[in-house]
């Protein structure tokens, strides 16, 4: 049993490398997009626009799931959050933060580490490798 564990530590508990930086021009407005993301496991932290606010969301490759499940999540030293999610309608992204954007984003800018945990699996996120988060603007 604790091979087992230590297996499973090992595979989905290694840190992130930071944040990547992309820029893409939006074809309809003209307008150059900024996206961060940083990687874990099969999970992508990514921070960009979405309904005209600067939003982080947890992406993944495969279907996870549906509805509300519960996450945890603690930034740097913090306390560990409980929370309940939501998943997209395609089961890719997992929005933990609904509605208080503004406290994750000053937590993500400011902090060295995000790690978060979705039922059995665990992410480690690096926040202070790679490039710094850039600031996003929404227009």
């Amino acid at each position: 049993m604790r091979i087992r564990f230590s297996i499973c530590l090992a595979l989905f508990a290694t840190p992130a490398l930071g944040w990547t930086v992309t820029h893409e021009r939006d074809r309809m407005t003209d307008h150059t997009l900024t996206w961060a993301s940083s990687s874990s496991g099969a999970a992508t932290l990514l921070v960009g626009c979405l309904n005209g606010s600067v939003q982080p969301r947890l992406t993944f490759r495969e279907r996870i799931g549906y509805g509300r499940p519960g996450v945890s999540f603690r930034f740097d030293d913090g306390p560990v959050v409980p929370r309940i999610a939501m998943v997209s309608d395609d089961g890719t992204t997992l929005y933990v933060w609904t509605g208080d954007y503004a406290d994750a984003m000053a937590k993500l800018r400011k902090g060295r580490r995000l790690r978060v945990q979705l039922s059995q699996t665990f992410y480690d996120f690096d926040l202070s490798a790679g490039e710094p988060l850039p600031p996003i603007n929404c227009r």
